[in-house]
């Protein structure tokens, strides 16, 4: 039976090195990005480049600066546009994945090189348009400021993101908000389009096929420079298998972790996972008074033992430990009641993040419920086990206290101390 066992073990341990192979096979594959090398794109920045010049060096003196950024800026907006379509346009995922969650620093730390240079290629474009007078056209003028402003902002929001760690899952705000988004933002890039073809007609200027030529090679060159930056872009959770993949196989982590690490990587996590360090930071308070319960039962339940049986006065040393035990177990009930308010704020922060991710993220809304239901019951069986014998403790003291009063003793059973 132990052997039985022991095997079992032995191949769920190589089941799961062999899918951490493969699926680090595979992550590397995506990596690679076939017809996307290094060289092929500095290759290209460069065949661009020279172009672009060797325009610039025919038409000396025919080529404007605001012509070319105005053509710059408008296949920057077109091409933002198209790529907005498409997205809005692709089938939506049907897997379980969308209601699982990710550590924002753990999926987008690994492209901070990239969202920065979008967040210069985007900031560089607001600049030229505003510092510029390349869009003469007030509302044309106004809509580009918004686009590329919301890109910024993006982009920047992206950025900060990946330096912090809170739980993220692909469809923020739902299918139906991640719908209506991509459609709004689809149709402002369809209407901007359409107001800088029609500020053409209003420009006082212009423009020459060599200017848009020009203006669609720096375009160009930009997108090869935001896609050699995505090159060196590594899947995010690569490293995460490829150092459980080592730990296990020295073992120095057991199966049961190097299980949940992958689960984590490959799947997320659910809603209990995502909540449980407040549950933990709350069953840690109730642990601390549940401690300080048991010390303050046990002075209880020795000064009962000291005392005598029967209607005895007391004398003053019996008087004077009494109270002295007293204040004592006075002084824990109070440090249990503000164990107790940080227990009932820790509660009220706990609703709060139940309530943010329930309308940042329906789609998880189902999983949350469930998860906080089991966690609601656990919580609450473990508060009925300190509220039990906090009774108990303030019934103690207050009969103790008579005692005092009436300066008479009487043994008394006290009941079993809390566990």
């Amino acid at each position: 039976m132990v052997a039985s066992t022991e095997l079992n073990e032995v191949k769920a341990k190589d089941d799961l090195i062999n899918l951490l192979e493969f699926e680090i096979v595979r992550m590397h594959q995506e990596d690679a990005k076939p017809g996307w090398t290094t060289w092929a794109l500095v290759g290209s920045i460069a065949t661009i480049l020279w172009v672009a010049l060797k325009e610039l060096q025919d038409h000396a003196g025919k080529i404007e600066l605001n012509h070319v950024l105005y053509c710059l800026v408008f296949f920057a907006v077109a091409w933002e546009a198209l790529v907005d379509i498409k997205n809005m346009v692709l089938p939506w995922p049907t897997s379980r994945r969308v209601s699982r969650f990710w550590h924002s620093h753990a999926i987008l730390g690994g492209a901070r090189l990239q969202m920065l240079g979008y967040f210069l290629w985007y900031g560089c474009l607001l600049m030229v348009t505003i510092v510029l007078p390349i869009i003469p056209q007030k509302f044309a003028f106004w809509m580009a400021v918004i686009v590329l402003s919301s890109n910024v902002v993006a982009v920047l929001g992206g950025f900060t993101a990946s330096y912090v760690s809170f739980p993220f899952s692909p469809l923020v705000g739902g299918k139906g908000a991640m719908t209506v988004g991509l459609v709004l933002k689809a149709l402002i890039g369809i209407v901007l389009i359409s107001a800088l073809m029609g500020s053409l007609l209003s420009l006082p200027w212009s423009i020459s096929v060599e200017e848009v030529k020009v203006g669609l090679l720096a375009f160009s060159e930009s997108l090869l420079l935001l896609r050699l930056l995505e090159l060196g872009t590594q899947n995010p959770f690569l490293s995460t298998l490829t150092d459980v993949r080592r730990l296990l196989g020295l073992g120095q982590i057991d199966y049961k972790v190097a299980k949940k690490q992958t689960e984590i990587a490959l799947r997320g996590m659910d809603a209990s996972e995502v909540l449980r360090p407040h549950i933990e930071s709350i069953l840690s308070m109730y642990r601390q008074i549940a401690v300080i319960q048991k010390a303050a039962f046990n002075e209880l339940t020795a000064l009962a033992a000291c005392l005598p049986e029967g209607e005895v006065p007391l004398t003053d040393q019996q008087k004077t430990l009494m109270d002295s035990v007293l204040k004592s177990t006075d002084q824990k009930v109070d440090a249990a009641c503000r164990l107790m308010v940080e227990v009932s704020d820790g509660f009220k922060r706990f609703d709060k993040r139940i309530k943010n991710l329930t309308i940042w993220f329906p789609q998880a809304s189902t999983d949350i419920q469930q998860s906080v239901k089991e966690l609601r019951e656990k919580l609450e069986e473990v508060s009925q086990e300190i509220i039990e014998p906090s009774k108990e403790i303030k019934n103690q003291m207050h009969r103790f206290q008579q005692l005092i009063i009436k300066g008479t003793s009487g043994r008394h059973d006290s009941a079993n101390p809390p566990s």
